[in-house]
């Protein structure tokens, strides 16, 4: 199964933003395109949400959904992943958001809406049944987030922001059950500085001893016209033992 955003292409902006989804059973080599349903949620308010990340919790599956500035991020859930359930708005003016459910326990890291400057993330933790939220301020400016969970620690990839300029793609490491810092372990490789622009949009597993990490970064001057360049990065688990931590 697998979740996506969606624009026409050449349509201008700002268009209807769809949450698809592809299913591609085993032994079928094309997946096909739904347009996803939410079942219990007002249409108005919630019919052109995007569903960001994912997760799966006793068979449950859960989503971080954001529409545009001005709303909550929303926690939704599913039973088949097409139709979706409210469970509850998280209050934060936010959008792009990983989200992790550790022993009962929901992480999201959500990117702060840019009213002004580019603000920090913060990170939204509860406990089962996932209404009754903690937000806490994280110490760098984080973008389209995805986390996963090793070694009594939850690893973050995103695009991060220092000093008024986006610095390409890094890795941080969390301290659960919550530490309320981002540790920087990994600056990935790509061009980094303001000029570097959109970039991360990972995706990570931990396989063979390694944790995997693949990702897209536009080169320095890229224009929409132009297709970005795709990364993949593997951190062996040994070293991540190490609690390595950029100075």
């Amino acid at each position: 199964m697998c979740y996506f955003g969606l624009h026409k292409y050449n349509e201008s902006f700002p268009s209807p933003s769809k949450t698809n989804v592809s299913i591609l059973d085993p032994g079928i080599q094309e997946g096909k395109l739904v347009e996803t349903k939410r079942s219990g949620l007002s249409a108005g308010a919630y019919s052109r949400w995007w569903v960001w990340n994912l997760t799966v919790s006793n068979g449950i599956i859960y989503g971080v959904a954001y529409f545009e500035n001005g709303n909550n991020v929303a926690l939704l859930s599913s039973q088949d992943g097409f139709n979706w359930d409210l469970v509850s708005e998280i209050p934060y003016l936010g959008n792009e958001s990983s989200i992790n459910i550790i022993d009962g326990k929901a992480y999201v890291l959500m990117r702060k809406q840019e009213n002004s400057g580019y603000p920090n993330g913060s990170m939204a933790v509860a406990d089962y049944p996932f209404k009754d939220w903690v937000i806490t301020e994280m110490n760098y400016g984080v973008h389209s987030p995805t986390g996963i969970e090793y070694d009594g620690k939850l690893y973050l990839c995103t695009r991060k922001f220092v000093n008024k300029s986006w610095d390409g793609v890094s890795l941080f490491s969390y301290e659960l059950p919550s530490s309320g810092i981002l540790n920087e372990v990994y600056a990935l490789p790509c061009e980094r500085g303001q000029a570097s622009t959109d970039n991360a949009y990972a995706g990570m597993i931990i396989h063979d001893g390694a944790l995997r990490i693949a990702y897209y970064a536009n080169p320095v001057g890229n224009t929409v016209s132009r297709h970005p360049d795709i990364y993949y990065t593997e951190i062996p688990l040994e070293v991540l033992k190490q609690n390595p931590v950029l100075k």
